[in-house]
């Protein structure tokens, strides 16, 4: 069906004007009462709570005795034609982000339906210096609701921190004199944080160790046996049980990809030596059937999957940092002509798809749940988000676009996502070096 020549909102005031104007009348709506409803399209694209902005096209409406309905909520209707009605969107019992159903019923009891989304409200919030000093948020919980953040004055000092409900906080670390902790990754609602601390072992010589924050109590994680002590915990299932990362082997004194299953011992997932020399687990999947990361092999970095215990390489990959909560899509870098780093993905272990411009350096950093928003950073210090709808984006611009005022923000890179792809955290300048969240509402198909 061809849509309206009017704009919308003279389409509104011509509606009214016909029916004051009785144009069309009770024995006209009669007409349509054993007639069959279609909606082909509602405008605008998703509902403002309050506004009188709901506007639907189709046919077999009536012109009285129109009932819609918005998320189960009954409408106002303020004027209908046989193929356009007009409505109040309901002020009350919608939320930001719901995804809702407008229903036209027609005199005669017939309905028809259509899917549509309450508007979110964009909006970009700082986490806060601590104590004076720059933080960087560096991952956000599944549900949205829990950023881990850091803390560095200086490159021998750090502190992890946890942001919640505007509260920026410290994590305790393993002993009260450690002066180097980070915190990089997040369970689904928050309650486990994973990272790793630096501490001395004796003077002069120190250790990296992998821990955990389980509702802010630390526990150590420990390393693989032998060898020199280092381990870190990259990343952490979405229920808290396993975390993976990189863990140090005693035979060859390199880093190898290892996890932790439920809080036990760390567990060699690729062993070093030649031709591997380094390997790191980044990402896992919710059911944990999945670990992805990165290994160097023959001097040469490459993506890997590792499904059910078989490992596998990312076809032209050069990292791999994480895997969407599903498994189907993994994000990383690859490299270019030139042998600089360019973002990517692959969907279900397949072909190399760069999403990003060959010309600049890029990273992708992290995955909505279903694969389908990505987040990451250009090397001109420019935070995006790419969507299979959109494309890449800055995400500067999207929320300018949604009337957010940036003021002094520059949006340097994003690092973590939530799993419905509505919350993006990262870090930029605001008068400082400070960490960032921003609520974007997602593309329509």
């Amino acid at each position: 069906m061809t849509k309206s020549i009017f704009p919308r909102p003279h389409r509104l005031v011509l509606l009214s004007l016909l029916g004051l104007m009785g144009c069309y009348s009770s024995e006209a709506s009669e007409s349509f009462a054993d007639k069959a409803v279609a909606i082909d399209w509602v405008d605008p694209p998703c509902a403002v709570p309050g506004s009188e902005a709901g506007y639907i096209e189709g046919n077999g409406f009536g012109a009285e005795n129109v009932t819609i309905t918005v998320g189960g909520i009954e409408a106002e209707v303020l004027a209908a034609t046989g193929m356009d009605a007009s409505f109040v969107v309901p002020a009350e019992g919608l939320s930001p982000g719901d995804e809702i159903e407008v229903v036209v019923e027609n005199p005669g009891g017939r309905l028809a339906t259509i899917d549509w989304r309450v508007c979110e409200t964009a909006r970009l919030t700082g986490i806060g210096l601590f104590e004076g000093d720059r933080t960087a948020a560096l991952d956000v919980s599944g549900n949205g609701n829990v950023v881990a953040a850091l803390s560095s004055p200086s490159s021998t000092m750090s502190t992890a921190l946890l942001w919640r409900d505007g509260v920026l906080e410290s994590l305790p670390p393993l002993f009260p004199e450690i002066l180097l902790t980070s915190v990089v990754g997040a369970s689904f609602d928050g309650s486990i944080l994973v990272g790793s601390t630096r501490y001395d072992t004796s003077p002069g010589v120190g250790a990296t160790e992998a821990v955990l924050w389980d509702n802010g109590v630390i526990s150590p994680l420990g390393d693989l046996p032998g060898g020199g002590f280092h381990s870190e915990a990259l990343a952490v299932s979405a229920d808290g049980s396993v975390v993976v990362g990189r863990c140090d082997e005693a035979l060859f004194f390199h880093n190898v990809a290892c996890r932790w299953v439920d809080r036990g011992a760390p567990e060699a997932l690729l062993s070093g030596g030649s031709p591997i020399v380094d390997a790191r687990a980044t990402g896992i999947s919710d059911d944990k059937t999945i670990i992805v990361g990165t290994v160097v092999i023959n001097a040469v970095w490459r993506g890997f999957v590792l499904q059910n215990g078989v490992r596998s390489l990312l076809d032209q990959s050069d990292q791999a940092f994480r895997v969407s909560a599903d498994g189907s899509v993994v994000v990383g870098t690859s490299l270019n002509h030139l042998g600089d780093e360019v973002a990517s993905r692959w969907v279900n272990q397949g072909p190399l798809e760069r999403i990003a411009p060959l010309e600049e350096r890029s990273w992708a950093r992290d995955v909505s749940a279903d694969g389908s928003v990505i987040v990451g950073q250009l090397a001109s210090g420019r935070a995006f988000r790419w969507t299979e709808v959109d494309g890449l984006q800055l995400i500067e611009d999207l929320l300018i676009a949604e009337g957010v005022d940036l003021g002094s923000w520059n949006l340097i890179n994003a690092t973590g996502i939530s799993d419905d792809g509505r919350t993006i955290v990262g870090t930029g300048s605001n008068a400082g070096v400070e960490g960032w969240i921003a609520i974007l509402p997602l593309p329509l198909d």
